[in-house]
């Protein structure tokens, strides 16, 4: 125990007599509380190391935009941290502009293939050329479910989630799993940071 809380369990497997023996107990006792305080003291160990991971890319992020105005660089950085704290395959950051349209501000990892889906890529490239931004206007997918629905979406296994819009689309990179997090102003939801392909899949702590 620790905290209050179970942190690990440690089984033994002793002779029959043994497990009336109150100084074998005892002993027993002794060791999980002190392993329940070394543990505790781990993984607070681990929790300050990720919050501290998280404020130092918002604060290169903030100072970078500040110095720069570019929200491309500064958003990849966030990005770069999201991806390496939940080891993720991929991911984005977006931001909602008018209409409703999801545009995106930096991605990293895989991505389509131009090859299997040519109009996408082709519209896409179109798109860029126009904005200096990928946009998504529809939203009936995992990513714009986090959007619409103003929440967290988990999805461990995106080919059959009804939420994916029905299927993933030809040439979209490989989707196991997926993470997204929606980005709150006064407003409202005004962007999303998602990431995808998690080992084991995703809970809610990532």
């Amino acid at each position: 125990m620790a905290q209050d809380q179970v942190v690990a369990i440690m089984d033994f497997f002793v002779r029959a007599e043994k497990k009336e023996d109150s100084r074998f107990i005892n002993l027993v006792s002794s060791v999980s509380a002190q392993l329940g305080v070394f543990i505790q003291q781990k993984l607070t160990e681990d929790f300050l190391m990720v919050k501290t991971e998280q404020l130092e890319a918002v604060s290169k992020a903030m100072t970078l935009f500040l110095e720069s105005r570019d929200w491309k660089q500064a958003s990849s950085l966030i990005l770069s941290c999201a991806i390496a704290q939940t080891a993720s395959e991929y991911g984005f950051i977006g931001v909602v502009v008018e209409g409703g349209v999801l545009r995106v501000l930096s991605y990293e990892g895989i991505v389509w293939d131009k090859a299997i889906n040519r109009k996408f890529y082709q519209d896409s490239l179109k798109t860029y050329r126009q904005s200096g931004y990928l946009e998504f206007a529809n939203l009936d997918n995992l990513f714009g479910r986090v959007i619409t629905e103003k929440k967290v979406v988990i999805s461990n296994d995106p080919a059959s989630d009804k939420r994916s819009g029905g299927r993933i689309p030809p040439g979209h990179p490989p989707l196991f799993s997926f993470l997204g997090v929606p980005i709150f102003s006064e407003k409202g939801v005004v962007g999303i940071i998602g990431v995808a392909n998690r080992k084991g899949g995703y809970r809610f702590e990532e």
